[in-house]
């Protein structure tokens, strides 16, 4: 390749001071079998950042990764421009950035061109050929985006289903917040699922007469994005969108609409549903790097906590009932001590719940 190309010096175990040349386009860095520049390092999510080469120039985001990227000890998130003698480190592996004399980079990078998802796995030994060779490919998924498919109707709808994700730590796609103006909406939405690793489709009655709703799971369905029906509205579906959904996970969220304070855990249930869902499709692209040690911990609380709760809300009515025939007095302790255990079961089985959860979406 051209001695002017930019280039990564990579520094990590056996592979010390390898030197990898980057090739135009886009190019992933993660620990998955298909990433550009592979590290198998357990530190170093499945799909942990992506570089972008336009010309002489280079640019770096994390893709969400769960240990973070670094551009000279920054942590950093969004498009980031890269320059001579910078330090980028994805967990435990540092590289040093070698780019030819030009002007200095500045803002965000033009949209790189498209890339199949069929790129051919490789690792850092192979580094060199793999990042080297073919030129543009489609941008790969992050594994946290996820499109959601909504009637225009439904915007309100959706607007919540989004927030229920972002407090799940997803990236939600709408349409109307993520196309910038001037765009074109039809190449817009492409990209978009392109870059998703999942569609949610809210099924409510008007958006499953929606020719364009359906335009959106075919496309989806022929890029091999995986689509999670989340049913809001149980109705009928026309015979062309139950053809596409036939093998889809469906997952009743209807409880999400509910405006009352009194459904509020029938909320957190309809989201949890739909975030086990999510998680369930990850693990099977293998976009995930369970940690099944804290799971079990985890699950191990979640049932202490749930005996903790039966024993202190049962202990809780036995204490009350005595006390009508015993006096306050007598009581008051048991009373307390039942209300202790109940509110430490609640706290304990929670606390196992979002260890669990951690522990499958580890890797992401």
């Amino acid at each position: 390749m051209d001695g002017a190309a930019p280039r990564l010096i990579v520094h990590d175990g056996a592979d010390r001071g390898r030197v990898i040349d980057l090739r135009e386009g886009s190019i992933e860095v993660g620990r998955a079998a298909s990433a550009d520049i592979r590290l198998p390092v357990a530190e170093v999510s499945n799909h942990h950042a992506e570089l972008l080469r336009q010309g002489g120039q280079l640019w770096m985001r994390d893709l969400s990764s769960t240990n973070g990227s670094e551009v000279n000890g920054r942590r950093v998130t969004d498009w980031t421009p890269l320059r001579d003698g910078d330090v980028l480190r994805w967990g435990p592996v540092e590289a040093d950035v070698a780019l030819p004399p030009g002007p200095s980079v500045t803002g965000s990078p033009a949209p790189p061109a498209p890339r199949p998802l069929h790129a051919a796995p490789g690792d850092l030994s192979d580094a060199s050929a793999a990042v080297g060779s073919s030129p543009s490919r489609t941008v790969r998924p992050s594994a946290r985006r996820i499109f959601i498919s909504h009637a225009s109707e439904d915007r309100r709808l959706a607007r919540s289903v989004a927030a229920s994700l972002q407090r799940q730590g997803w990236q939600p796609w709408l349409d109307e917040r993520s196309i910038v103006g001037g765009a074109s909406w039809a190449a817009s939405i492409q990209q978009a699922l392109r870059s998703s690793s999942a569609v949610v489709l809210l099924v409510t009655a008007r958006s499953v007469s929606k020719e364009w709703v359906l335009d959106e799971i075919t496309a989806a369905r022929n890029l091999r994005v995986p689509i999670i029906p989340a049913v809001v509205d149980h109705v009928r579906l026309p015979d062309e969108l139950h053809f596409v959904l036939q093998r889809s996970q469906f997952v009743d969220i209807s409880a999400l609409t509910s405006p009352s304070p009194d459904q509020q855990v029938e909320r957190d249930r309809a989201a949890h549903r739909l975030d086990e869902a999510l998680l369930g499709v990850m693990e099977r692209q293998g976009r995930t790097n369970p940690d099944r040690v804290r799971m079990r911990i985890g699950r191990v609380l979640e049932v202490v906590g749930l005996v903790m709760i039966i024993l202190g809300f049962a202990s809780f009515i036995y204490a009350g009932e005595h006390s009508l025939s015993s006096g306050a007095d007598r009581s008051e302790v048991p009373v307390l001590v039942a209300f202790a255990v109940f509110t430490g079961g609640i706290f304990i089985g929670g606390g196992g719940g979002a260890m669990v959860r951690s522990g499958r979406a580890k890797g992401l």
